[in-house]
């Protein structure tokens, strides 16, 4: 059985522990690794399906210090602000400086 992750660009509300695309119905989980490893961050994302099953997403690398993160996912990298209440997640390009 093939499950196919969707995109994840949008606003993501806390319910609970997860975080819910009210739009989308993506469900995230923001974890953290029991043995973290020197070539891994610590943080990685998950998606709940709505069967319950976690699906492993990507690991979280950490932007300017802080709450913001990027992940990589089918070649489509997303940046990730978090707040206690909600993520927002956009698609990230590496030239927003310029």
């Amino acid at each position: 059985m093939t499950t196919n992750v969707t995109p994840f660009s949008g606003t993501f509300y806390r319910e609970g522990k997860i975080f819910l695309n009210p739009e989308t119905q993506v469900s995230l989980l923001i974890t953290e690794r029991q043995a973290v490893k020197p070539n891994k961050p610590p943080l990685f994302l998950l998606q709940i399906l709505s069967t319950g099953q976690r699906l492993y997403v990507s690991s979280l690398y950490p932007l300017n210090g802080g709450n913001e993160y990027y992940f990589d996912y089918q070649r489509t990298k997303y940046k990730l602000k978090f707040d206690y209440d909600k993520l927002e997640v956009s698609e990230y390009l590496k030239k927003e400086s310029s």
